[in-house]
Protein backbone atom coordinates (compact mmCIF):
# COMPACT_ATOMS: atom_id res chain seq x y z
CA UNK A 1 0.00 0.00 0.00
CA UNK A 2 2.63 2.61 -0.39
CA UNK A 3 1.23 4.34 -3.07
CA UNK A 4 1.71 7.46 -1.74
CA UNK A 5 5.29 8.27 -2.56
CA UNK A 6 5.21 10.27 -5.37
CA UNK A 7 8.00 8.66 -8.29
CA UNK A 8 10.04 11.26 -10.32
CA UNK A 9 11.97 10.07 -13.32
CA UNK A 10 13.93 11.11 -15.85
CA UNK A 11 13.79 8.98 -19.12
CA UNK A 12 16.14 10.22 -21.65
CA UNK A 13 14.18 8.93 -24.46
CA UNK A 14 11.14 11.45 -23.87
CA UNK A 15 12.79 14.48 -22.54
CA UNK A 16 16.08 15.50 -24.64
CA UNK A 17 18.17 18.87 -25.20
CA UNK A 18 20.53 19.78 -27.35
CA UNK A 19 22.01 23.00 -27.66
CA UNK A 20 22.74 24.50 -31.61
CA UNK A 21 25.65 24.13 -33.72
CA UNK A 22 27.80 26.92 -32.74
CA UNK A 23 28.97 28.11 -36.24
CA UNK A 24 25.98 30.28 -36.17
CA UNK A 25 25.46 30.90 -32.45
CA UNK A 26 27.21 33.68 -30.85
CA UNK A 27 28.85 33.12 -27.60
CA UNK A 28 26.27 34.74 -25.40
CA UNK A 29 23.26 32.67 -27.11
CA UNK A 30 25.39 29.57 -26.47
CA UNK A 31 25.98 30.24 -22.63
CA UNK A 32 22.33 31.00 -22.44
CA UNK A 33 21.81 27.79 -23.64
CA UNK A 34 24.40 26.11 -21.30
CA UNK A 35 22.82 27.85 -18.17
CA UNK A 36 19.63 26.34 -19.42
CA UNK A 37 20.74 23.27 -19.27
CA UNK A 38 21.97 23.92 -16.69
CA UNK A 39 19.04 24.82 -14.64
CA UNK A 40 16.85 22.03 -15.91
CA UNK A 41 19.38 19.07 -14.71
CA UNK A 42 19.81 21.03 -11.34
CA UNK A 43 15.74 20.90 -11.22
CA UNK A 44 15.45 17.18 -12.04
CA UNK A 45 18.32 16.14 -9.20
CA UNK A 46 16.64 18.41 -6.66
CA UNK A 47 13.08 18.31 -7.71
CA UNK A 48 12.54 14.89 -5.44
CA UNK A 49 13.89 17.25 -2.43
CA UNK A 50 10.60 18.88 -2.72
CA UNK A 51 7.98 16.14 -3.73
CA UNK A 52 5.32 15.29 -0.95
CA UNK A 53 6.54 13.83 1.98
CA UNK A 54 4.33 10.23 2.30
CA UNK A 55 1.20 10.16 4.08
CA UNK A 56 2.23 7.92 7.13
CA UNK A 57 -1.03 5.93 8.90
CA UNK A 58 -1.32 3.98 11.61
CA UNK A 59 -4.24 1.71 12.07
CA UNK A 60 -5.36 -0.59 14.83
CA UNK A 61 -8.67 -2.24 15.76
CA UNK A 62 -10.16 -4.90 17.95
CA UNK A 63 -8.10 -4.60 21.01
CA UNK A 64 -10.81 -5.37 23.03
CA UNK A 65 -10.17 -3.45 26.49
CA UNK A 66 -11.40 -5.11 29.43
CA UNK A 67 -11.44 -3.05 32.55
CA UNK A 68 -9.29 -4.43 35.11
CA UNK A 69 -7.21 -6.22 32.37
CA UNK A 70 -3.71 -5.28 32.88
CA UNK A 71 -1.91 -7.05 29.96
CA UNK A 72 -4.71 -5.79 27.57
CA UNK A 73 -4.52 -2.27 28.65
CA UNK A 74 -0.49 -2.17 28.56
CA UNK A 75 -0.95 -3.13 25.38
CA UNK A 76 -3.20 -0.12 24.30
CA UNK A 77 -0.53 2.39 26.52
CA UNK A 78 1.78 0.71 24.37
CA UNK A 79 -0.10 1.50 20.53
CA UNK A 80 -0.37 5.02 21.95
CA UNK A 81 3.03 5.30 22.84
CA UNK A 82 4.29 4.63 19.37
CA UNK A 83 1.94 7.20 17.90
CA UNK A 84 3.40 9.97 20.15
CA UNK A 85 7.19 8.71 19.51
CA UNK A 86 6.63 8.21 15.56
CA UNK A 87 3.74 11.13 14.98
CA UNK A 88 2.16 9.57 12.09
CA UNK A 89 -0.27 11.71 9.95
CA UNK A 90 -2.87 9.32 10.80
CA UNK A 91 -4.25 7.24 13.32
CA UNK A 92 -7.79 4.45 11.94
CA UNK A 93 -9.18 2.72 14.32
CA UNK A 94 -11.76 0.02 13.13
CA UNK A 95 -13.85 -0.75 16.50
CA UNK A 96 -14.10 -3.23 18.97
CA UNK A 97 -12.04 -1.35 21.42
CA UNK A 98 -13.83 -2.71 24.87
CA UNK A 99 -14.60 -5.84 25.67
CA UNK A 100 -18.32 -4.60 26.71
CA UNK A 101 -19.48 -8.50 27.42
CA UNK A 102 -19.93 -8.10 31.12
CA UNK A 103 -23.02 -5.64 31.29
CA UNK A 104 -23.45 -2.18 30.90
CA UNK A 105 -21.40 -0.20 34.19
CA UNK A 106 -18.12 -2.22 33.16
CA UNK A 107 -18.95 -1.54 29.53
CA UNK A 108 -18.89 2.51 30.81
CA UNK A 109 -15.73 2.49 33.01
CA UNK A 110 -13.87 0.42 29.55
CA UNK A 111 -14.82 3.37 27.31
CA UNK A 112 -13.91 5.86 30.08
CA UNK A 113 -10.27 3.92 30.03
CA UNK A 114 -10.03 3.89 26.28
CA UNK A 115 -11.27 7.41 26.29
CA UNK A 116 -7.60 8.10 28.62
CA UNK A 117 -5.80 6.49 26.24
CA UNK A 118 -7.13 8.14 22.87
CA UNK A 119 -7.16 11.24 24.25
CA UNK A 120 -3.42 10.90 24.70
CA UNK A 121 -3.26 10.91 20.64
CA UNK A 122 -1.35 14.53 19.84
CA UNK A 123 -3.73 16.88 18.24
CA UNK A 124 -1.08 17.11 14.87
CA UNK A 125 -2.77 13.77 14.81
CA UNK A 126 -6.04 13.19 11.86
CA UNK A 127 -8.08 10.17 14.40
CA UNK A 128 -10.33 8.33 12.75
CA UNK A 129 -13.04 5.94 14.97
CA UNK A 130 -15.73 3.61 13.39
CA UNK A 131 -17.42 1.35 16.54
CA UNK A 132 -17.67 -2.28 16.73
CA UNK A 133 -20.31 -4.68 17.15
CA UNK A 134 -19.00 -4.74 21.02
CA UNK A 135 -18.77 -0.78 20.92
CA UNK A 136 -22.47 -0.54 19.83
CA UNK A 137 -24.42 -3.78 18.92
CA UNK A 138 -27.64 -5.43 19.26
CA UNK A 139 -26.19 -7.68 21.73
CA UNK A 140 -24.64 -5.00 24.08
CA UNK A 141 -25.61 -2.81 26.45
CA UNK A 142 -23.58 0.92 25.15
CA UNK A 143 -25.16 3.17 22.28
CA UNK A 144 -23.68 5.01 19.89
CA UNK A 145 -24.98 8.10 22.28
CA UNK A 146 -22.00 6.74 24.81
CA UNK A 147 -19.32 7.28 22.38
CA UNK A 148 -20.36 10.97 21.32
CA UNK A 149 -17.10 12.30 23.33
CA UNK A 150 -15.07 11.12 20.09
CA UNK A 151 -17.25 13.88 18.06
CA UNK A 152 -17.51 17.83 18.14
CA UNK A 153 -20.63 17.32 16.09
CA UNK A 154 -24.10 15.20 16.56
CA UNK A 155 -25.61 15.21 13.52
CA UNK A 156 -26.53 11.85 11.89
CA UNK A 157 -26.30 10.55 8.78
CA UNK A 158 -27.73 7.20 7.46
CA UNK A 159 -29.09 6.77 11.10
CA UNK A 160 -25.50 7.01 12.33
CA UNK A 161 -23.30 9.81 14.02
CA UNK A 162 -20.48 7.94 12.68
CA UNK A 163 -21.09 7.97 8.66
CA UNK A 164 -19.14 10.72 7.80
CA UNK A 165 -16.58 11.56 5.55
CA UNK A 166 -13.24 13.03 5.85
CA UNK A 167 -10.88 14.90 3.49
CA UNK A 168 -7.09 15.18 3.79
CA UNK A 169 -4.69 16.86 2.12
CA UNK A 170 -1.12 16.65 2.72
CA UNK A 171 0.99 18.75 0.45
CA UNK A 172 -0.17 17.12 -3.31
CA UNK A 173 -1.61 14.05 -1.48
CA UNK A 174 -5.64 14.31 -1.30
CA UNK A 175 -7.02 11.58 0.27
CA UNK A 176 -10.89 11.11 1.15
CA UNK A 177 -11.89 9.11 4.23
CA UNK A 178 -15.54 7.37 4.41
CA UNK A 179 -16.27 5.96 7.96
CA UNK A 180 -19.38 3.43 7.81
CA UNK A 181 -20.58 2.29 10.86
CA UNK A 182 -22.16 -0.87 9.46
CA UNK A 183 -22.95 -1.86 13.53
CA UNK A 184 -25.76 1.17 14.12
CA UNK A 185 -28.68 0.06 15.45
CA UNK A 186 -30.40 2.87 13.40
CA UNK A 187 -28.80 2.27 10.22
CA UNK A 188 -30.90 3.46 7.64
CA UNK A 189 -29.60 1.51 4.91
CA UNK A 190 -31.79 3.46 1.82
CA UNK A 191 -30.34 6.32 2.70
CA UNK A 192 -26.80 4.64 3.31
CA UNK A 193 -26.69 3.64 -0.46
CA UNK A 194 -27.57 7.28 -1.43
CA UNK A 195 -25.19 9.04 0.50
CA UNK A 196 -22.00 6.35 -0.10
CA UNK A 197 -22.39 6.44 -3.56
CA UNK A 198 -21.88 10.31 -3.43
CA UNK A 199 -19.04 9.79 -1.09
CA UNK A 200 -17.22 7.27 -3.41
CA UNK A 201 -17.80 10.08 -6.91
CA UNK A 202 -14.83 12.03 -4.87
CA UNK A 203 -13.01 14.48 -7.76
CA UNK A 204 -9.24 14.86 -7.59
CA UNK A 205 -8.21 12.68 -4.77
CA UNK A 206 -5.39 10.18 -5.00
CA UNK A 207 -6.81 7.62 -2.97
CA UNK A 208 -10.20 6.85 -1.14
CA UNK A 209 -9.90 4.96 1.87
CA UNK A 210 -13.20 2.78 3.24
CA UNK A 211 -13.43 2.41 6.75
CA UNK A 212 -15.75 -0.21 8.84
CA UNK A 213 -15.42 -2.43 11.45
CA UNK A 214 -16.23 -6.00 9.55
CA UNK A 215 -16.19 -6.06 5.62
CA UNK A 216 -20.83 -6.58 5.85
CA UNK A 217 -20.46 -3.27 3.83
CA UNK A 218 -17.82 -4.51 0.98
CA UNK A 219 -19.95 -6.26 -1.65
CA UNK A 220 -22.65 -2.96 -1.48
CA UNK A 221 -18.98 -0.45 -2.15
CA UNK A 222 -18.14 -2.87 -4.88
CA UNK A 223 -21.22 -2.40 -6.54
CA UNK A 224 -21.96 1.50 -6.18
CA UNK A 225 -18.08 1.80 -7.98
CA UNK A 226 -19.79 -0.50 -10.29
CA UNK A 227 -21.99 2.09 -11.24
CA UNK A 228 -19.67 4.94 -10.92
CA UNK A 229 -18.11 6.92 -13.50
CA UNK A 230 -14.63 5.11 -14.16
CA UNK A 231 -11.60 6.60 -11.70
CA UNK A 232 -8.04 6.14 -11.40
CA UNK A 233 -7.62 6.38 -8.03
CA UNK A 234 -7.66 3.40 -6.04
CA UNK A 235 -10.22 2.66 -3.15
CA UNK A 236 -8.78 0.96 0.34
CA UNK A 237 -11.58 -0.92 2.38
CA UNK A 238 -10.23 -1.64 5.86
CA UNK A 239 -11.99 -3.36 8.40
CA UNK A 240 -10.91 -5.61 11.90
CA UNK A 241 -14.03 -8.38 13.56
CA UNK A 242 -12.26 -11.38 12.24
CA UNK A 243 -9.18 -11.56 13.96
CA UNK A 244 -7.09 -11.88 11.25
CA UNK A 245 -3.92 -11.99 13.78
CA UNK A 246 -1.49 -11.84 10.62
CA UNK A 247 -0.86 -8.26 10.32
CA UNK A 248 -2.70 -6.13 7.93
CA UNK A 249 -2.78 -9.23 5.11
CA UNK A 250 -4.60 -8.59 1.72
CA UNK A 251 -8.18 -10.69 1.78
CA UNK A 252 -9.70 -9.92 -1.51
CA UNK A 253 -8.83 -7.54 -4.79
CA UNK A 254 -10.67 -6.52 -7.92
CA UNK A 255 -7.89 -5.29 -10.02
CA UNK A 256 -10.65 -3.72 -12.74
CA UNK A 257 -12.24 -1.91 -9.84
CA UNK A 258 -9.04 -1.15 -8.15
CA UNK A 259 -10.84 -2.08 -4.73
CA UNK A 260 -8.57 -3.76 -2.33
CA UNK A 261 -9.87 -5.33 0.96
CA UNK A 262 -7.37 -5.23 4.05
CA UNK A 263 -7.90 -7.43 7.03
CA UNK A 264 -6.61 -6.25 10.16
CA UNK A 265 -5.15 -8.68 13.30
CA UNK A 266 -6.57 -7.61 16.55
CA UNK A 267 -4.37 -5.64 18.82
CA UNK A 268 -4.73 -8.31 21.49
CA UNK A 269 -2.62 -10.33 19.14
CA UNK A 270 0.09 -7.55 19.45
CA UNK A 271 -0.18 -6.34 15.84
CA UNK A 272 -1.28 -2.84 14.21
CA UNK A 273 -0.84 -1.73 10.59
CA UNK A 274 1.31 1.31 9.74
CA UNK A 275 0.52 2.05 5.85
Amino acid sequence: MALLRRKWFFDPAICSLSIPDGGYQSSMTQKRYRFFLFVLLLFLCLSPLFASEPVRIFWVTDNHLKYGDSALEARLEWFIDEVNDKRPDIVIHTGDAIDGKRGRALALKEIDRFAHYWDRIPDSVLSLFVPGNRDIGSAYETTELDWLFLFPSTQETAGSFFNRIVDYQKGDVRLRFILLCDFSQTLDRAELDCWLADALSAPEVTALFVLAHSPSLYSLVVRLLETSPTRDQPVYFLHGHWHGGLGMTLQEEDSELKVSRFLLGGLQDGYYGAV
